[in-house]
């Protein structure tokens, strides 16, 4: 599973703030529950830039007892941070799950496109069956981000 933050408008600002990068994809490791409060473990595959928010890893609301429960220590190539659930719906945008079958079969094109001209893909799809097209285009605008208070 992964999540994925919706803080565009934050820009640089929002990353220093809060430790998240605008418009990145985390893993979303597992769920606990501390006291009645929900908490998401996140990492993210950089390794760095973690969360500073509440539950982050320098939070006083992390005992030396619950550090051991949960095998929180401090590593700083790991990337992974816990957060409490109302935060993560606040920062996050979306989660994906991805659907593991042994017997998949996939296939990918890679493609360049003339930023002034649309390409277009066309398919024939010559076996009954399910089948799943993902598109996927990096993000490369150039658009000025304003910094807003939340």
């Amino acid at each position: 599973m992964s999540g994925s933050t919706h803080l565009e408008s934050l820009g640089k600002k929002g990353e220093e703030q809060l430790g998240l990068v605008a418009g990145h994809a985390y893993s979303l490791l597992k769920l606990i529950n501390i006291d009645g409060e929900t908490l998401v473990k996140l990492r993210n595959p950089w390794g760095k830039t973690t969360w500073k928010g509440e539950w982050s890893f320098d939070s006083k609301r992390w005992t030396k007892e619950l550090r051991d429960r949960y095998n929180y220590n401090r590593n700083p190539e790991d990337g992974s941070f816990y957060m409490n659930w109302r935060d993560f719906r606040t920062y996050f945008g979306e989660i994906v799950i991805c659907k593991l079958n042994p017997t998949f079969m996939h296939d990918s094109i890679r493609a360049k496109s003339n930023r002034h001209k649309s390409g277009y893909f066309s398919m024939h799809v010559k076996t009954a069956g399910k089948y799943i097209v993902s598109v996927y285009q990096a993000n490369k605008r150039k658009m000025s981000m304003q910094f807003s208070n939340y």
